[in-house]
């Protein structure tokens, strides 16, 4: 559904927008002005210590990117380019195809309510399969890219890929025919003992005051989206006491932040008229910012923050440990929450446990490749190896400096040459005859004329620049010939198979947690998949039967 804008109205229960119809409340569970004074506190807290890595994660972006002029440009040799881009493609290096297996009751024979017909676990995973590879593909969410955008900010520049996992929906009311039982149908005489009982037909009711067809308005799903996508590092709220990078485990709360225009704010929040926005900022500063131009036309943006915490650590009347409820507030308006309710990605049963399609863990998936001790703020690699390729990229400079100063320079006696000389000794062609003045040349040439002594570079030099860069291969586990870059150095078969060898188990470990990571991440889309998906999802993908 559009409103008067043009903009899109996700449904009610699509946690990655949430809204609703008109009169839905989006913020059943109230907060006292106190409670939103504390989670303030916890905002503020958070964005403290973020910006305390925030310079750092600049510098290395600023260290990455590439400075292009007109002119002369300073030597820098693209090794932070070659690092992150050499590393990034053994960590993750194709999208798995997941492969499902039957578990718990699955393992029996079941049979189908619709059809009777008895169906095997390997039928219903098989399935399962096949609708999970679709959604995480190329024509899905693109998992592939989503993990390389996130392993880009883990190499580069802020050791954390931040994700977000959601679903939504857009529906459309339709009228649809009221179908009942005919009451007119009489059922035909038994066939036997076995046969099933026969069903009367539907026909179409009608309304019992006009007598005309009766009809029901319903929602139909017009256009619906499962995601699962990354956004910036600048925008994780983090809890200030957190000390681990095992985030759904020992975080009590995540939260991101957005920036959004006032008429989306509205439409997707269900905001009345009446209620005064304040547009908090006029461009999105929670990005890294490129030097790129500024818009010139100012944008009024509404600065949100969503949060998602675990209820039974803010509120004793929830036991359960892992029912997460959602939180949005608006920079700006301290009086109110526009969203506080149990997240919609949930449900609880009449005995207080999470229904199987439930999500478990929070919507926010946060990527590392290692951990950092005491700390959920994890260094990119490039943090690691900054200061050697600095220095690289300073003996590349000076190697530049050195040569330029030994451009053949020479030292003449005033006295022995007219200007006129001078200038013929300058430009003069190549194997020009110069003359000079008589008997200038009587002590020899070396007494009118010498060369400049030239600056000479050592060999420790260049065994300084071969040890730095080393250094560098050895912190990140790549090197020149894993990098597709021939080595200087001729080494043996052997050689090879050890240096690759010790590549493959100093990388594994790295490779494994992403891995790892990720497949956490596919079982919270897989819950979203089940829990919003109906046969007509199942049916596009592998048909009727």
């Amino acid at each position: 559904m559009l409103d008067d804008t043009g903009v899109l109205i996700p449904d009610a229960d699509a946690q990655a927008a949430p809204t609703a119809p008109a009169g839905i409340n989006l913020a059943p569970i109230p907060l006292t002005p106190e409670q939103i004074t504390e989670w303030r506190q916890r905002i503020t807290d958070s964005r403290d210590q973020r910006k305390q890595v925030e310079a750092k994660w600049d510098i290395l972006m600023k260290e990455y990117l590439p400075v292009v002029t007109e002119g002369a440009e300073d030597v820098r040799a693209g090794i932070h380019f070659r690092n992150v881009h050499s590393k990034k493609s053994k960590l993750f290096i194709r999208e798995p195809d997941l492969i499902l297996t039957a578990d718990g009751p699955l393992k029996d024979q079941v049979v189908d309510p619709m059809t009777g017909i008895p169906l095997t676990a390997e039928d219903a995973v098989a399935v399962k399969q096949a609708v999970l590879n679709k959604k995480l593909g190329r024509k899905g969410i693109n998992a592939r890219r989503m993990v390389g955008e996130c392993l880009f900010d883990i190499l580069a520049w802020a050791g954390l890929g931040c994700t977000k996992i959601g679903y939504r929906n857009v529906t459309k009311p339709v009228q649809e025919p009221r179908m009942v039982p005919d009451p007119t149908w009489v059922p035909p005489p038994p066939s036997g003992m076995l046969a099933p009982a026969p069903t009367p037909p539907m026909i179409q009711a009608t309304d019992p005051m006009t007598g005309q067809p009766a009809f029901d308005v319903i929602d139909v799903v017009i256009w619906e989206e499962w995601d699962w996508r990354r956004f910036s590092p600048k925008k994780l709220l983090l809890p200030a006491e957190l000390r681990s990078c095992r985030f759904d485990e020992e975080a009590a709360w995540l939260g991101s932040e957005m920036f959004l225009p006032a008429a989306v704010a509205r439409a997707i929040y269900k905001i009345p008229p009446e209620v005064e926005l304040k547009t908090a900022a006029s461009d999105d500063d929670r990005v890294y910012q490129h030097d790129v131009s500024k818009p010139t036309k100012a944008k009024d943006l509404v600065h949100i923050v969503e949060i998602f915490y675990k209820a039974s650590i803010f509120d004793p009347a929830e036991p359960h440990p892992q029912a997460i409820r959602q939180l949005v507030l608006i920079e700006g308006d301290n009086e109110r929450a526009y969203v506080h309710r149990p997240s919609p990605d949930q449900t609880l049963d009449e005995m207080g446990k999470l229904t199987p399609d439930s999500m478990i863990g929070f919507p926010i998936h946060i990527f590392t490749n290692r951990d950092v001790a005491d700390s959920p703020w994890v260094f990119a690699d490039n943090a690691y190896t900054n200061s050697s390729v600095k220095h690289i990229n300073t003996h590349r400079r000076q190697s530049v400096q050195l040569r330029d100063a030994n451009i053949p320079k020479f030292m003449y006696d005033v006295g022995a040459f007219t200007p006129e000389e001078v200038e013929r000794l300058r430009n003069g062609k190549v194997g020009d005859w110069l003359e000079i003045q008589e008997g200038r040349l009587a002590q020899g040439a070396d007494k009118i004329m010498a060369p400049v002594v030239k600056a000479e570079a050592s060999r420790d030099d260049w065994r300084t620049a071969q040890t730095l860069k080393q250094d560098v291969e050895e912190t990140l586990g790549i090197g020149g010939t894993n990098a597709g870059s021939n080595e200087d150095t001729v080494r043996t078969a052997t050689e090879i198979s050890t240096s690759a060898s010790a590549l493959a188990d100093r990388l594994s470990e790295e490779q494994d947690r992403i891995l790892d990571i990720f497949l956490c991440g596919v079982e919270k889309f897989d819950a979203l998949l089940q829990r919003y998906a109906d046969d007509a999802d199942y049916v596009e993908i592998v048909g009727k039967d």
